[in-house]
């Protein structure tokens, strides 16, 4: 119990004094070492990553994830994970190593890189012809929690309105084609993290 590394000797004395010896070597067990993939932590605003952490002693290990927020497991070696900002973890890993069980544990920071990028066209051909049918807006839309999107036509009626952070207009009110004209367009949007762009509003024009 609580032996040094090294060579030791065992001698035996019967009680007719004849002995015999032999040798044994201590050895000290390899640490636990953790690696973690992907090499870079890195993820866009509304995107999500796998992490995968193995260790020297795989498959004789188990994993445990602290904090759980934004995990899609905690009691496993390949969590996903799912945050709107930047955030440090722990896995803590036990080997069982001839019996007993060999702690250790590493950290990570998972960054995640704001990405507000939104695009807005100024024109669409609700024709059916299947290109550029439909008023909608393109982008980082996985990001987006809320969105709300009012059309107007010259006089200031609203002609269509939505949440659905994936609408598509097709140039109908009240389900009768609307005639080629500009209309003006308000879109105000919040993002995962809270963040918030001032009200949106620009000119669409609808033509044949």
């Amino acid at each position: 119990s609580a032996l040094d590394t090294g060579n030791y000797q065992c001698k035996v004395v019967d009680a007719n004094g004849c002995a015999d010896s032999t040798n044994a070597l201590v050895t000290q067990p390899n640490a636990v070492r953790i690696a973690i993939s992907p090499d870079s932590l890195f993820v866009n605003l509304g995107s999500s990553i796998q992490l995968n952490a193995t260790s020297n002693y795989d498959p004789a290990a188990t994993y445990s994830w602290s904090p759980s927020f934004g995990l899609s497991c905690v009691e496993c070696p390949d969590p996903i994970v799912d945050i709107n900002s930047t955030a440090q973890y722990k896995v803590y890993v036990s080997a069982n190593i001839n019996g007993n069980n060999c702690p250790a544990d590493t950290s990570i920071t998972v960054t995640v890189i704001p990405d507000y990028d939104l695009f807005i066209p100024n024109a669409f051909t609700p024709n059916g012809d299947g290109r550029n049918d439909f008023f909608q807006i393109f982008g980082n839309l996985q990001a987006i929690r809320f969105l709300q999107v009012s059309v107007f036509d010259r006089i200031g009626e609203k002609v269509f309105d939505s949440n659905d952070i994936n609408f598509k207009w097709d140039g109908t009110y009240k389900g009768n084609v609307l005639p080629p004209s500009v209309f003006v367009y308000t879109i105000k949007v919040m993002f995962d993290d809270g963040h918030s762009d001032k009200l949106l509003s620009g000119g669409i024009t609808l033509l044949k």
